[in-house]
């Protein structure tokens, strides 16, 4: 399993590092905008999911995973206040916790049990939001979208590919500004029809995510000796590509792109130690460890 990886401790540290400095979280934060917070609000609550998540396939104490159940969906639903579209979340947790808490035990009380311990949360704060929305915005689908009072016209805005296409171009690859004036900063995007703001690619912020790479040959030996932790990535994957995918509509904007980027450094840093862990030739980590530090030392630099 991941917590027995085979690592150095300055790795350990620099991993650390590298997740709370290089997700932009640090530039968002200093920013300090409402809706910045409803963003990192809505993050920490999926992360804290994906923890208890992790706890739930750790464990074999069933009031242990009761538990871990109950909180799953508590985090996830509210999460929902913050992020509308992180309902898309519910459904894939909810799945793998089914199937999960069958498979283990071949006991039909005890999914029962599951299913409707996750479903409490559900109910019950879904008709609090639904209701909510009823009253200050005459439907129970309608979080606020059309009653922003911005230049982006959300009212009459059509979803159209080429924006998804401008965006994910854009939030991946833009290269940063470089001149006389400056060694690396951001740039004015253009073209999209809701949201064009100051960003840099984030292959150039944070180049561990080409780590993601080897993330489906991870998942091939994970699906075959691990489906627990197999569960565990695949769900984070859903986040990241339906987060891509929602915010790549809605604009090139940083504050869109932590939503995603902190989860797929996770899965990289998952990838790297993983793979660190399989050497066995002393040299060979050696050398892995300098160029991993200078990596971090980079990123870092440029984030901050």
């Amino acid at each position: 399993t991941i917590k027995n990886f085979n690592i150095d401790s300055n790795i350990k540290i620099l991993s650390l590092f590298f997740f709370f400095l290089c997700n932009l979280l640090p530039f968002i934060i200093i920013r300090g905008f409402i809706y910045q917070l409803a963003i990192i609000t809505a993050n920490v609550l999926l992360l804290g999911a994906f923890s208890f998540f992790y706890y739930f396939i750790s464990t074999q104490n069933i009031k242990k995973q009761y538990i871990s159940i109950f909180f799953i969906s508590l985090l996830l639903c509210l999460s929902v206040g913050t992020r509308p579209h992180y309902v898309l979340f519910i459904p894939v947790f909810f799945s793998f916790i089914v199937y999960i808490s069958y498979m283990e035990n071949k006991n039909i009380k005890n999914t029962i049990n599951c299913i409707l311990i996750f479903l409490i949360p559900c109910v019950i704060y879904g008709t609090i939001i639904a209701l909510y929305n009823y009253f200050r915005f005459d439907s129970v689908f309608e979080f606020g979208w059309k009653y922003q009072l911005n230049p982006g016209n959300q009212l009459n805005y059509n979803a159209d590919i080429k924006d998804l296409i401008l965006s994910i171009k854009n939030n991946f690859f833009l290269l940063p500004n470089m001149n006389e004036k400056t060694i690396f900063s951001l740039v004015k995007t253009y073209g999209h029809k809701i949201g064009n703001e100051y960003i840099v690619g984030i292959f150039w912020t944070s180049p561990i995510i080409l780590m993601l790479f080897y993330i489906p040959s991870f998942l091939r030996k994970q699906f075959k000796t691990n489906f627990k932790i197999f569960s565990l990535i695949s769900i984070m994957l859903f986040t990241i590509i339906i987060n891509i995918i929602v915010t790549g509509f809605i604009g090139m904007i940083i504050r869109y792109i932590f939503e995603y980027l902190s989860i797929m450094i996770i899965l990289s840093l998952i990838s790297f130690n993983y793979l660190y862990s399989q050497i066995q030739n002393k040299l060979l980590k050696y050398y892995i460890n300098i160029l991993f530090t200078i990596m971090v030392a980079y990123s870092v630099f440029i984030n901050i």
